[in-house]
């Protein structure tokens, strides 16, 4: 916001002023400034000013009081849900999908960087959200059976969004893990006749 001063007296020669509250008439005020552009105020201000004519006559001293109201964040909301029923196997992947948005007009806050964690910890990457404010992400499954909490994150933006935490949703792993095998073929013949009878034998292993 900037201030100008004025006077609509002819006579008019100098303009004092002070952003601290305190007496511009005082000479010996050392934050007393001579007017001469317009006064910048960015924070809440009490401006005081004085005028004088030609020959040093003082007028009265003039206050005016300024409140700058800084902006206020926006509150936001995130939805989380997560895909198999909230089940997996161990180490399996399951997908964690939501949306942010503000809560109250429930619209989409598009580009902004959501982070996840398992049980507290830091898992997977972060994603951004799309133009309908929506976010997935493909996550593994812990390999210990049990139910484990996934939650997702939004740190917010400095001036901008306030940070916001989706509900705790509970994954449930349950049953083994699936085994890695291997299979070996041996044939009884590695050459027959059209027609002739072979046999092929082999060993399935973990």
């Amino acid at each position: 916001t900037s201030v100008t001063l004025s006077s609509a007296d002819a006579d008019i020669d100098k303009i004092f002023y002070t952003t601290d509250g305190s007496d511009p008439s005082d000479t010996n005020n050392a934050n007393r400034i001579e007017y001469s552009s317009a006064i910048s105020i960015t924070t809440t201000t009490t401006l005081k000013f004085i005028g004088y004519d030609k020959v040093g006559n003082a007028g009265t001293v003039g206050t005016e009081s300024y409140t700058i109201q800084t902006a206020t964040n926006i509150d936001t909301s995130m939805s989380l849900q997560l895909s198999g029923n909230n089940k997996a196997t161990p180490g399996a992947t399951f997908t964690a999908s939501g949306k942010l948005v503000n809560p109250i007009t429930d619209s989409p806050i598009a580009g902004q960087t959501i982070t996840f964690t398992i049980d507290g910890n830091s898992a997977g990457s972060h994603v951004t959200t799309d133009n309908k404010g929506q976010f997935s992400i493909q996550l593994t499954a812990p390999s210990t059976v049990g139910t484990h909490d996934i939650q997702a994150h939004f740190a917010g933006v400095h001036d901008q969004y306030n940070p916001s935490d989706s509900p705790i949703r509970k994954l449930t792993v349950e049953g083994a893990a699936p085994v890695d095998t291997s299979l070996t073929l041996k044939l009884s013949k590695d050459k027959v006749n059209a027609g002739t009878a072979y046999t092929a034998t082999g060993t399935l292993t973990n």
